[in-house]
């Protein structure tokens, strides 16, 4: 039996905006897909959706900007962004009509942070979703992760 939509735990922002499937991501990774230069601009609204958790919970509730502004009290995600490696691409798929990151959240954090003006992406086609889907959101049940 599958619960209903209402029973997705994530931010209605992240509902929004986001893809309605769960991915794996060393299976995105392994995409045979070629890596292209885009402006950081189109990727900088990514920035204030809370996709990561503060020290000590276990929620979305943490924007990659506020970390880059409070660096004090995300020293994990901190320490995540400084240690990014910017020759990795992000990996990006079109959804809900813009370019909608699948992987690389501190890898754009670290490129904003020191004012790249580009950054390498990868555009992995929507008809790979069935290739790295791990779970579909609208089928999540309470003790699911």
């Amino acid at each position: 039996m599958t619960t209903s939509k209402t029973s997705d735990p994530r931010p209605k922002i992240i509902q929004e905006t986001g893809f309605e499937f769960d991915w794996d991501d060393k299976k995105v990774w392994e995409l045979p897909i070629e890596t292209e230069e885009a402006p950081i601009e189109e990727f900088l609204w990514h920035l204030d959706i809370p996709v990561w958790e503060k020290e000590e919970t276990d929620d979305w509730n943490l924007t990659p900007r506020e970390a880059l502004e409070n660096p004090e009290r995300e020293p994990h995600h901190i320490e995540k962004i400084k240690s990014s490696d910017l020759k990795y691409p992000i990996d990006v798929m079109w959804n809900k009509g813009k370019w909608t990151l699948l992987d690389g959240y501190h890898r754009l954090a670290r490129a904003y942070q020191l004012g790249h003006k580009t950054i390498q992406i990868r555009k992995i086609p929507r008809e790979y979703i069935p290739e790295i889907t791990v779970k579909l959101w609208k089928d999540y049940k309470k003790g699911d992760k």
